[in-house]
Protein backbone atom coordinates (compact mmCIF):
# COMPACT_ATOMS: atom_id res chain seq x y z
CA UNK A 1 0.00 0.00 0.00
CA UNK A 2 1.34 3.87 -0.57
CA UNK A 3 0.26 6.75 1.24
CA UNK A 4 -0.20 9.86 0.93
CA UNK A 5 0.06 12.73 3.43
CA UNK A 6 -2.96 13.90 3.96
CA UNK A 7 -1.36 17.51 3.78
CA UNK A 8 0.29 17.04 0.71
CA UNK A 9 -3.07 15.27 -0.56
CA UNK A 10 -4.96 18.85 -0.45
CA UNK A 11 -1.78 20.48 -1.50
CA UNK A 12 -1.68 18.31 -4.60
CA UNK A 13 -5.12 17.67 -5.42
CA UNK A 14 -3.98 16.49 -9.20
CA UNK A 15 -1.45 13.73 -8.06
CA UNK A 16 -3.66 12.43 -5.53
CA UNK A 17 -5.95 11.64 -8.39
CA UNK A 18 -3.73 10.81 -10.40
CA UNK A 19 -1.95 7.84 -8.20
CA UNK A 20 -5.46 6.69 -7.19
CA UNK A 21 -6.08 6.13 -10.50
CA UNK A 22 -2.49 4.33 -11.29
CA UNK A 23 -2.94 2.60 -8.14
CA UNK A 24 -6.27 1.74 -6.97
CA UNK A 25 -6.78 0.01 -3.97
CA UNK A 26 -3.24 -0.21 -3.46
CA UNK A 27 -3.77 4.02 -2.82
CA UNK A 28 -4.49 5.93 0.45
CA UNK A 29 -4.14 9.07 2.05
CA UNK A 30 -3.22 9.03 5.79
CA UNK A 31 -1.04 10.86 8.12
CA UNK A 32 2.64 10.04 7.59
CA UNK A 33 5.62 11.19 10.13
CA UNK A 34 7.52 12.18 7.38
CA UNK A 35 7.98 12.06 3.52
CA UNK A 36 5.23 13.26 1.36
CA UNK A 37 4.52 9.30 0.31
CA UNK A 38 5.56 6.12 1.96
CA UNK A 39 4.87 1.94 1.39
CA UNK A 40 5.45 0.18 5.00
CA UNK A 41 4.59 -2.71 3.97
CA UNK A 42 7.42 -3.00 1.02
CA UNK A 43 9.85 -5.68 1.80
CA UNK A 44 11.51 -2.46 2.42
CA UNK A 45 9.75 0.45 3.75
CA UNK A 46 10.46 3.12 0.49
CA UNK A 47 9.84 6.86 1.96
CA UNK A 48 9.36 9.76 -0.29
CA UNK A 49 9.78 13.57 -0.35
CA UNK A 50 8.60 15.92 -2.72
CA UNK A 51 10.38 18.96 -3.59
CA UNK A 52 9.78 21.47 -6.73
CA UNK A 53 12.59 23.38 -7.25
CA UNK A 54 12.32 26.56 -5.80
CA UNK A 55 11.03 24.94 -2.65
CA UNK A 56 13.91 22.51 -2.60
CA UNK A 57 16.28 25.34 -2.39
CA UNK A 58 14.76 27.92 -0.10
CA UNK A 59 14.45 24.73 2.56
CA UNK A 60 17.91 24.02 1.62
CA UNK A 61 18.71 27.00 2.84
CA UNK A 62 16.71 27.45 5.87
CA UNK A 63 18.11 23.67 6.83
CA UNK A 64 14.61 22.78 6.93
CA UNK A 65 15.53 20.22 4.32
CA UNK A 66 18.92 18.76 6.46
CA UNK A 67 15.99 18.18 9.32
CA UNK A 68 13.43 16.68 6.79
CA UNK A 69 15.98 13.78 5.05
CA UNK A 70 17.84 13.13 8.26
CA UNK A 71 14.44 11.77 9.62
CA UNK A 72 13.81 9.92 6.32
CA UNK A 73 16.79 8.51 6.61
CA UNK A 74 15.86 7.17 10.33
CA UNK A 75 12.72 5.65 9.54
CA UNK A 76 12.94 4.57 5.74
CA UNK A 77 15.04 1.81 4.51
CA UNK A 78 15.33 3.08 1.63
CA UNK A 79 14.89 7.64 1.76
CA UNK A 80 13.60 9.04 -1.98
CA UNK A 81 14.10 13.08 -2.63
CA UNK A 82 12.33 13.80 -5.79
CA UNK A 83 12.87 16.81 -7.34
CA UNK A 84 10.83 18.50 -9.68
CA UNK A 85 12.20 20.78 -11.84
CA UNK A 86 16.09 21.17 -12.48
CA UNK A 87 16.74 24.29 -14.15
CA UNK A 88 19.89 24.96 -16.15
CA UNK A 89 22.38 26.99 -14.48
CA UNK A 90 23.82 30.55 -16.28
CA UNK A 91 27.35 31.22 -15.30
CA UNK A 92 27.59 28.66 -12.23
CA UNK A 93 24.33 29.87 -10.88
CA UNK A 94 20.62 29.78 -10.74
CA UNK A 95 17.47 31.87 -10.43
CA UNK A 96 14.86 30.59 -7.71
CA UNK A 97 11.35 31.74 -8.57
CA UNK A 98 10.05 33.69 -5.31
CA UNK A 99 13.76 33.94 -4.40
CA UNK A 100 15.97 37.74 -4.76
CA UNK A 101 18.97 36.02 -5.02
CA UNK A 102 20.77 33.99 -7.13
CA UNK A 103 21.99 30.26 -5.77
CA UNK A 104 25.42 29.11 -6.87
CA UNK A 105 24.45 25.06 -8.73
CA UNK A 106 27.60 24.03 -7.05
CA UNK A 107 26.06 24.17 -3.61
CA UNK A 108 22.94 22.87 -5.01
CA UNK A 109 24.62 19.67 -6.50
CA UNK A 110 26.98 19.37 -3.68
CA UNK A 111 24.15 19.29 -0.97
CA UNK A 112 22.18 16.92 -2.88
CA UNK A 113 25.51 14.52 -3.06
CA UNK A 114 26.40 15.31 0.46
CA UNK A 115 22.66 13.55 0.91
CA UNK A 116 23.17 11.00 -1.29
CA UNK A 117 25.83 9.55 0.95
CA UNK A 118 24.17 9.25 3.42
CA UNK A 119 21.99 7.12 1.85
CA UNK A 120 19.24 9.42 0.32
CA UNK A 121 18.26 8.45 -3.09
CA UNK A 122 17.78 11.69 -5.45
CA UNK A 123 15.47 11.27 -8.54
CA UNK A 124 14.82 14.04 -10.70
CA UNK A 125 11.69 14.75 -12.68
CA UNK A 126 10.91 17.37 -15.43
CA UNK A 127 7.79 18.86 -13.72
CA UNK A 128 4.33 18.18 -11.41
CA UNK A 129 3.07 15.76 -14.12
CA UNK A 130 6.12 13.40 -14.00
CA UNK A 131 5.88 13.14 -9.99
CA UNK A 132 2.71 10.57 -9.92
CA UNK A 133 3.88 8.09 -12.59
CA UNK A 134 7.96 8.03 -11.24
CA UNK A 135 5.75 7.54 -7.51
CA UNK A 136 4.14 4.61 -8.81
CA UNK A 137 7.23 3.48 -10.65
CA UNK A 138 9.26 3.26 -7.78
CA UNK A 139 6.28 2.07 -5.41
CA UNK A 140 6.18 -1.06 -7.93
CA UNK A 141 10.38 -1.37 -8.04
CA UNK A 142 10.07 -1.65 -3.81
CA UNK A 143 7.28 -4.04 -4.08
CA UNK A 144 10.09 -6.41 -6.14
CA UNK A 145 12.34 -6.23 -3.43
CA UNK A 146 14.50 -9.07 -1.08
CA UNK A 147 14.17 -8.43 2.29
CA UNK A 148 17.34 -6.93 3.83
CA UNK A 149 17.57 -6.21 7.41
CA UNK A 150 18.96 -2.51 6.15
CA UNK A 151 19.50 -0.32 2.75
CA UNK A 152 23.07 0.45 2.42
CA UNK A 153 23.37 2.23 -1.50
CA UNK A 154 26.36 1.36 -3.14
CA UNK A 155 28.85 4.14 -3.16
CA UNK A 156 29.31 4.25 -7.58
CA UNK A 157 32.43 6.24 -8.33
CA UNK A 158 32.22 8.87 -10.84
CA UNK A 159 32.14 7.43 -14.33
CA UNK A 160 32.94 9.09 -17.74
CA UNK A 161 30.21 7.20 -19.20
CA UNK A 162 26.98 8.93 -18.21
CA UNK A 163 23.93 6.85 -16.54
CA UNK A 164 20.40 6.92 -17.34
CA UNK A 165 18.65 7.47 -14.35
CA UNK A 166 16.95 3.84 -15.05
CA UNK A 167 20.92 2.78 -13.94
CA UNK A 168 21.54 4.55 -11.31
CA UNK A 169 17.84 3.79 -9.80
CA UNK A 170 19.41 -0.09 -9.94
CA UNK A 171 22.23 0.41 -8.60
CA UNK A 172 21.38 1.11 -5.69
CA UNK A 173 19.88 -2.75 -4.89
CA UNK A 174 20.95 -5.34 -3.36
CA UNK A 175 22.07 -7.79 -5.95
CA UNK A 176 22.79 -5.41 -9.06
CA UNK A 177 25.65 -4.66 -10.61
CA UNK A 178 27.01 -2.14 -13.35
CA UNK A 179 26.97 -4.57 -15.61
CA UNK A 180 23.44 -5.89 -15.32
CA UNK A 181 22.12 -2.01 -14.66
CA UNK A 182 23.65 -1.40 -17.94
CA UNK A 183 21.11 -3.74 -19.87
CA UNK A 184 18.40 -1.76 -18.85
CA UNK A 185 19.87 1.77 -20.01
CA UNK A 186 16.87 2.23 -22.40
CA UNK A 187 13.95 1.39 -19.63
CA UNK A 188 11.75 3.56 -18.16
CA UNK A 189 11.23 3.10 -14.38
CA UNK A 190 7.86 2.28 -15.53
CA UNK A 191 8.76 -0.39 -17.71
CA UNK A 192 10.89 -1.50 -15.18
CA UNK A 193 8.35 -1.98 -12.19
CA UNK A 194 6.10 -4.59 -14.77
CA UNK A 195 9.29 -6.63 -15.05
CA UNK A 196 9.76 -9.98 -13.13
CA UNK A 197 12.61 -9.37 -10.56
CA UNK A 198 14.76 -12.00 -11.91
CA UNK A 199 14.92 -10.20 -15.30
CA UNK A 200 16.79 -7.43 -13.72
CA UNK A 201 18.28 -9.21 -10.22
CA UNK A 202 21.54 -10.91 -10.77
Amino acid sequence: MLTMTSDEARKQAAVRLALATLLKDEFEVDNLFVGDFAALDTPLSLGIERKSFPNFVQSLASNELDEQLAKMVAVYDIPVLLIEGLPVPVAGKVRVYGAQRSYTYAWIIGSIVGWYLRGVLPVFVKDLKATPPTVAALYGVAKKLEHRDAFAPKKVLPNLRPMSLTERVLLQFPGVGEKRAKQFRGESLAALATLPVEDWQE
